[in-house]
Order: C-alpha cells, then structure tokens, then sequence
C-alpha cells in the first residue's frame, strides 16, 4: 500500500510539472511573438518630428536670407558687389527698382526649396541602416500677410523599411516676421527719393525712421552708392532688409 501511495504522489508531482512546463513554454512563446512584432514594426514618428522641426526652422531661415539680401534669394542686376555680398540697387539714375511684393513672395518660395534641401540630407545621416528614406519633389508657396510670412511646403517624404513604410508630405509655418511692414517704409523712402534722385533726402529717411519705428543705417561705399539697413526689433523674429541706392 505504501508503494502504491508513493507512486500516486510521483504521479500527481510528474502531471503538475508538465503542465507548469507546459504554461511556461506558451507564455515564452506568446512574448517572443510579441517581441518578434515590435522588433517588425519600428517606430518612425522621432524622424518625422526631426523632418517637421528642421523644415521649421528652415523657413525662418529663408525669411531672414531673403531680407538681408534684399528681397531676393540672389540678386539681380543692377546691384552692388560689397566684398562676397550682392546688394541690390532700388534706385539707379531716379529709376525705381525696388522688387514689387509678388516678386518677394516668389523669392521666398525658391529659398525655401532651396534651404529645406538640408533637412532631408540630416535625415538620412540620422536613419539607422535598416531604413530607406526616399524625398519626391519639393514645392514651396510663400504667403506675406499683415504681420508674418506663411510657408506652405509639399515635402513628400517616406521611411521604410522591409516590414512597414510611413509617408508624410505637407507642412505649414507661419514666421512672425514683419516684412510687409518693413516694405511700406522702404516703398515710401523709395517713392521720396524719385523725387530728387541726385542727393539722398535726410529729413525723408528720419521721418520714416520715427513713422515706423525702424532702426535704419547708412554705409557709403563709393562716390555714389549708399548701402542701407532697415533693421525692425519689435517682434520676437527681428528682420534685416539690406539694399543700395545711386545718387548722382
């Protein structure tokens, strides 16, 4: 009787530890599958935010390359070439050059296309190298408002991998820069200075100083060539507008 007891006790600790075993190895399996998952699905949303945050800052960026060069993202002729720099004329032999605001928006857009490029050339050397990202054509519009810049930008972009691929494509900025502002007081110096376009007229520049709240500098750099900076600081986003002008 007691053998027959102990091999019951045998039996019953041999069935619990099967399936004890048995619970084990399903839940191992169960895990391993969902690990197996998350390793197959990777998470692309870190790269996406890097792109938007990057795309952001580059349009500000435009904005300011833009003013300070006048306008333009180069400038065309006539203008002066001051060390590396190229300054546009507004004013050549009392002929008004200043760039109407349909041009300015143009410009911005083509900055923007241009600068944006760098935003996916830091993605790739950000991926790891199990993924693919792939960039379409880039397309920007340039939006001047009262009181900022709105930049739309068509930057279709896709991440991928052999498992999953995520694709995002437009972005919206609005830079608080207070360009159309700042051209009203550039447009009315210009349209003063047509007037007597053989002498720079002083009272002219310091009332538009004092109207608008501009901080302007003047730089002479030949007999007949004055660089000037229309300087606004109002505003979180400060902007500098650079461009020449011929007297005499």
């Amino acid at each position: 009787m007691k053998k027959r007891g102990q091999l019951s006790i045998f039996l019953l600790f041999a069935l619990v530890f099967i399936i004890a075993a048995g619970i084990l190895i399903f839940f191992k399996n169960e895990n391993l599958e969902k690990t197996n998952m998350v390793l197959s699905e990777p998470n692309f949303e870190p790269y996406f935010f890097f792109l938007e945050n990057c795309l952001k800052d580059k349009a500000k960026d435009s904005v300011k390359e833009v003013m300070l060069n006048g306008g333009y993202l180069k400038a065309p002729e006539p203008y002066v070439q001051i060390i590396f720099f190229s300054y546009p004329f507004y004013l050549v032999e009392g002929k008004n050059y200043l760039p109407p605001r349909e041009t300015i928006s143009s410009e911005l857009e083509k900055a923007y296309n241009e600068v944006s490029v760098q935003c996916y050339d830091d993605l790739l050397y950000a991926k790891n190298n199990t993924m693919e990202i792939k960039l379409g054509k880039i397309d920007s519009e340039a939006l001047i408002t009262k009181n900022s810049v709105i930049l739309r930008i068509n930057y279709p972009v896709t991440i991928g991998t052999e498992n999953k691929k995520e694709s995002r494509e437009s972005y919206r900025f609005e830079v608080p820069a207070e360009v159309d502002y700042v051209y009203s007081a550039i447009e009315e110096f210009i349209n003063d200075e047509e007037e007597t376009p053989d002498a720079l007229c002083w009272s002219c520049l310091s009332d538009i100083s004092k109207k608008y709240d501009l901080k302007i500098d003047m730089q002479v750099f030949d007999e007949k060539t004055v660089l000037f900076s229309f300087f606004q600081n109002k505003t979180d986003f400060p902007i500098t507008w650079m461009f020449a002008n011929e007297y005499g």
